[in-house]
């Protein structure tokens, strides 16, 4: 792929031609998804389907999506070019903001004189600071002038600016950050690190056509410092970089070389390559539980699960998709379950477009082909969880086959009874608006169902299939007896789980539906106490079979003497449940597949937690 051209703009495509072009765009077979496609004509079963809502229409091209703390979505793109008075449009001239309750769009223009065309964004992880975008195309581009003697052959875009969305005005402004970096970057990756600061690596520059050789570091001040890590053998395009366990920053090209990268001391260490077959530009990636990557899309319908729990990346495969999904992008959902939207099996054109939103079951390692869309989504498309746990899916084009300034909502199964009406939902009371990292926190909520779980998904900031910011951890809790219902939950005590920011709070009832989400933050982690801080043995992960009685005992400790501890556990094998006052796991596994669990230990008020795998064969 020619990405050197792929800011260029295809004429508007009518909504007529649009929809007359859906015959072209039926799914393609193959894979181990199970098709559950109703027929032509007949009422989809939402139960088994989900549902998709009716085609919304969009002010612009939502290239670039992220969730704002106060649930609405910030979107910036591109329009259909009358902007520009005709000529190729970017992403300078306006941005929107859309509010899922009302179905309202604020669209307000970008006067900071910066063209934010594929660039990079996300949430900046401190109270109210706004939303950071950083780099993206130069506009007017310089190559459209010939006779400019100072453009470099081959020109490449990709501008130094950094702006800042202040969403908490009446009308949020893009306003220049307090400095640019130190390299131009277009198609760049931003993330979070645990000290609240801004990691970005990749991208484009004009100086260096090569790709940008350096990454950088922004300061909570809004400073940017060059680090001295040498990047020129990674390919430049949206790297995809987490925070692992160890705190590092772990990282795979679309290439599929891996890394590790420590923005303190400056290093960068290779770890290997992931298969050939499971990458390239157009692959998408979730960290759908703590150190566990499942990566999809590219140049095969396979998939891989990528674990850096210990340090070290294993790289395993998973099911196939039920087709080739090119352009796709990967949303985790509120049952930590993995949806793929979009893609075709010919990049960016109809050939083989998949239409049908498909789940992948991080326990059964299986997909579930569900529901079909009403309009393809490919390059330049866009997917957002929202706090109700439906998922934005939006835009696409330019270029493309189609130019989408639309966007649908989906609803997966988990919001429908079996018999096809919209599930009573479990109703968060009341919840802290800040959580803690190793602390305890209380929650109440109503809802005829006992609560079966209590989960934290990151807000997300999404482009070009690749979501910065989402991550899935699973909470460990005690229910309690009164009206409304309390939960005593524990966060996480390593920092690397809950990276500071964002995060949908959702309750799950015993049959997986989830709760309206809270938003809440995380600030930046304080270290730790020996002194007052309980301490939990890491488990090492175990493995078991169906039918098979099963045992383990989580040993905890506290410094205190005289201290009471209490025990807790989520995710663990169907059929297995814990003592909360002696730790003790026990019983017989009835469901075979690899689960996440977290057990926890508390001294009632901080908390220590571990994870590990239990697969349970069948």
């Amino acid at each position: 792929m020619n990405h050197s051209n792929s800011g260029r703009y295809r004429p508007h495509v009518s909504r007529a031609v649009l929809f007359g072009s859906m015959a072209l765009a039926a799914c393609s077979g193959g894979g181990s998804g199970e098709r559950l496609h109703s027929p032509p004509g007949e009422v989809p079963d939402v139960a088994a389907e989900g549902r998709w809502s009716s085609v919304i229409d969009w002010p612009l091209i939502p290239i670039h999506v992220a969730l704002l703390p106060d649930g609405r979505v910030f979107s910036f793109g591109t329009d259909d070019g009358s902007a520009a008075g005709g000529a190729v449009p970017t992403g300078a001239f306006f941005y929107d903001i859309w509010n899922p309750s009302s179905r309202e769009h604020l669209t307000l223009p970008n006067r900071t004189a910066v063209d934010t065309f594929c660039a990079a964004q996300l949430v900046l992880p401190q109270v109210d600071a706004g939303v950071l975008v950083v780099g993206g195309d130069t506009f007017p581009r310089p190559e459209d002038d010939p006779t400019d003697p100072a453009v470099p052959e081959p020109f490449v875009g990709g501008n130094a600016d950094s702006v800042v969305l202040d969403y908490t005005l009446a009308d949020p402004e893009l306003k220049n950050d307090e400095s640019k970096m130190g390299f131009g970057r277009w198609y760049g990756s931003v993330t979070t690190m645990l000290n609240g600061e801004t990691y970005v690596q990749g991208g484009e520059s004009r100086i260096l056509a090569s790709g940008t050789l350096f990454p950088e570091v922004r300061s909570v001040a809004g400073a940017y410092r060059v680090l001295p890590i040498d990047t020129s053998g990674l390919r430049y395009y949206y790297p995809r970089n987490f925070v692992a366990p160890d705190g590092r920053l772990f990282g795979y090209d679309t290439t599929g070389k891996m890394y590790y990268v420590d923005p303190f001391l400056g290093t960068i260490t290779s770890a290997g390559n992931l298969p050939a077959a499971n990458m390239g530009d157009d692959s998408t990636a979730a960290m759908f539980r703590p150190g566990r990557i499942l990566n999809f899309g590219g140049d095969s319908d396979g998939a891989i699960v990528i674990d850096i729990r210990d340090g070290s990346p294993e790289v395993e495969t998973t099911a196939d998709l039920s087709s080739l999904r090119r352009l796709a992008t990967a949303t985790i959902l509120p049952n930590g379950h993995v949806l793929a939207s979009g893609g075709s099996a010919v990049y960016n054109t109809l050939l083989g477009a998949n239409l049908a939103a498909e789940t992948w079951d991080p326990v059964t390692g299986q997909w579930t082909l569900l529901g079909e869309s009403a309009v393809p989504r490919l390059y330049h498309s866009s997917a957002l969880l929202l706090p109700d746990a439906t998922v934005l899916i939006a835009g696409g084009g330019a270029p493309g086959p189609l130019d989408n300034l639309n966007a649908e909502i989906y609803s997966p199964p988990y919001l429908f009874t079996a018999g096809g009406k919209v599930a009573s939902r479990p109703v968060i009371n009341t919840a802290p608006a800040t959580l803690v990292v190793g602390r305890q926190f209380d929650l109440t909520y109503t809802g005829g169902v006992p609560a079966a779980r209590v989960v934290l998904v990151k807000t997300g900031a999404e482009t070009h299939g690749i979501n910065f910011e989402q991550r899935f951890i699973e909470l460990a809790f005690a229910a309690g007896n009164g009206t409304p219902k309390p939960l005593t939950v524990s966060m996480p005590s390593r920092a690397s789980d809950v990276p500071p920011g964002y995060y949908l709070l959702f309750v799950l009832n015993a049959d997986g539906v989830p709760s309206r989400a809270k938003i809440v933050f995380i600030n930046v982690a304080a270290e730790t106490d020996p002194a007052q801080d309980p301490s939990v043995v890491q488990p090492a992960d175990r493995a078991g079979s169906v039918g098979t009685p099963t045992s383990l005992t989580v040993h905890g400790s506290d410094p205190n003497a005289g201290t009471t501890l209490r025990y807790a556990a989520a995710g663990l094998p169907a059929g297995l449940g814990i003592n909360p006052t002696t730790g003790a796991i026990g019983g017989t596994p009835t469901a075979a597949g690899d689960y996440d669990v977290v057990v926890s230990v508390s001294d009632g008020t901080r908390t220590a937690s571990a994870n590990f795998l239990w697969s349970i064969a069948p």
